[in-house]
């Protein structure tokens, strides 16, 4: 969907897609924005209230990273990240530089996880890479704007799972600056978001943090605001929707897949989250997605 761009500069030269709510039943991570710039011409300079995933995939100029005090050449393609309040000075050295960027304004409890684990930067850091990863997260921001334009649930969803895997799996890639205090439960939460439908121990889980069970509960409810307990039914019941909303496959085997020890315990858990059973909801959207082909 075009976003208003009355307050940014030159917006011919921006396209962006603007997620609304509900396309998507992945809760955890939202594409707020995502934009492409075929030649930036401003430079970037001052704070940013955003949490943005950016590559740069062509083009030249100059990025100053944290603790220097002058702008250094950098030429695409690499990424760089952006964070609330990061102090930015970016972006071509001259007018009629190329400089090819796309952008992904991302949102959501996910962006915390990664914060915690120290797969997003919040100091300033530009990183080169291959053409070949250029290539590889054109592909994803395209396949997450195409979603978007045509409201494709599934899609999207696919795409957000895909940048996710991908920003996790390229940690060494882009997280050279270790942040200070990284949680010690970041690990854990990470093999949960990965594999939820696992039968996993909280005890081990407590254990492979380093803390008692008791202590790693607080903790975990300290920083994420819940228990773990529920923390990770969350992540199957987002996981139990995806496969519910794209695919045929019946609520039991789904239980089964996700994690849940049996039909009623899932059955109850859903209908707790959503106030609806699991056949009932798929029902609903597949008609709300049908309403809106008509």
């Amino acid at each position: 969907m075009p976003k208003d761009l009355t307050n940014m500069p030159d917006p011919s030269r921006h396209q962006l897609w603007a997620e609304l709510a509900g396309d998507s039943a992945l809760d955890s991570l939202h594409f707020a924005t995502l934009g492409w710039v075929r030649r930036k011409r401003e430079r970037m300079v001052g704070p940013t209230p955003r949490h943005a995933f950016c590559l740069l995939a062509r083009g030249r100029g100059s990025f100053r990273e944290a603790g220097e005090t002058t702008p250094r050449p950098v030429r695409g393609p690499g990424v760089f990240f952006t964070s609330h309040n990061m102090r930015h000075d970016y972006g071509p050295e001259k007018t009629d530089d190329l400089w090819e960027e796309y952008y992904w304004i991302v949102e959501g409890s996910r962006v915390d996880d990664w914060l915690r684990a120290g797969w997003w930067l919040s100091v300033e850091h530009f990183q080169p890479i291959t053409d070949s990863t250029a290539r590889e997260l054109t592909i994803r921001f395209r396949e997450a704007s195409s979603a978007l334009e045509r409201r494709d649930r599934a899609a999207l969803d696919s795409a957000k799972l895909a940048l996710e895997r991908w920003l996790c799996d390229h940690a060494s890639v882009h997280s050279r600056i270790n942040p200070p205090n990284v949680s010690p439960l970041a690990a854990t939460i990470e093999m949960w978001r990965r594999e939820p439908q696992r039968a996993w121990s909280l005890r081990e889980a407590a254990a492979q943090a380093g803390l008692s069970y008791t202590r790693f509960r607080a903790r975990f409810v300290e920083e994420q605001g819940t228990s773990p307990y529920d923390y990770l039914l969350q992540l199957r019941l987002e996981l139990a929707m995806r496969w519910l909303h794209a695919t045929d496959e019946p609520v039991k085997a789904i239980a089964f897949r996700c994690g849940f020890g049996s039909v009623e315990s899932f059955v109850r858990a859903f209908g707790h989250a959503k106030g609806l059973s699991p056949g009932r909801w798929r029902r609903l959207g597949t008609a709300t997605v049908r309403s809106r082909s008509d």
